[in-house]
């Protein structure tokens, strides 16, 4: 199990960026030019550069940014047996990548949002939980992050599943959507962020490593 990550604070040179732009497919360049805005534009590269580090890794026969295809629910996939999944927030690009495994990551900064907004994606007890903790915004996105994961490895997206109907078992390191159980990881970047790995089954050990590609 491979966990690849990039910050997008490393100044990049033009020629640097035309480079591994020019690795992308077609398709993938037309997606990255469709983003507004320049930090968008640099989390989808990385995202993309770790992807293929990852799969070289791994050994793979495919080149994943030449295959690159999407589900109904605009999950990425590659064909085979590996399965991945990236997200990016804050100052971070993440991308979890293993054979013979269904998963699902999630990065996200411990922000000061208003997390009112967010309410309906908690059950009534799961929120009375996070207005009564000491620091309610890191309890949310300890939350938050675990249920966005869960999501994207069901592969239906956050906006296609009720996220407040995933129950969440701290002790057990688990989570429940259904009849399915995920097993949760939390890596650490830093004290800033927080990031959740979920998988369908227990993954003994996994490789955290950054990547500097600018």
């Amino acid at each position: 199990m491979l966990l690849y990550y990039s910050t997008i604070d490393t100044p990049c040179e033009d020629a640097t960026w035309n480079y591994h732009f020019k690795m992308l497919s077609p398709a993938c360049r037309k997606r990255n030019l469709s983003y507004g805005h320049k930090a968008e534009k640099k989390r989808h590269l990385l995202g993309r550069l770790l992807l293929n580090s990852g799969f070289q890794t791994l050994g793979a026969s495919v080149n994943p940014l030449e295959n690159l295809q999407y589900n109904i629910f605009n999950r990425p996939f590659v064909e085979g047996d590996i399965d991945f999944n990236i997200s990016a927030a804050g100052k971070y690009v993440i991308c979890a990548m293993g054979r013979n495994i269904r998963l699902g990551i999630d990065v996200e900064p411990y922000a000061q949002d208003d997390i009112t907004f967010y309410k309906h994606t908690m059950s009534d007890a799961q929120w009375q939980e996070i207005i009564l903790s000491e620091q309610p915004g890191r309890e949310f996105i300890n939350r938050w992050t675990v249920k966005e994961s869960v999501m994207k490895a069901i592969g239906h997206g956050i906006y296609n599943k009720r996220m407040e109907n995933i129950i969440i078992n701290a002790k057990a390191g688990t989570a429940h959507h259904g009849d399915m159980t995920w097993y949760l990881h939390f890596p650490r970047l830093d004290g800033d962020h927080q990031v959740c790995l979920a998988s369908d089954h227990v993954i003994p050990e996994y490789c955290l490593q950054e990547l500097n590609f600018f």
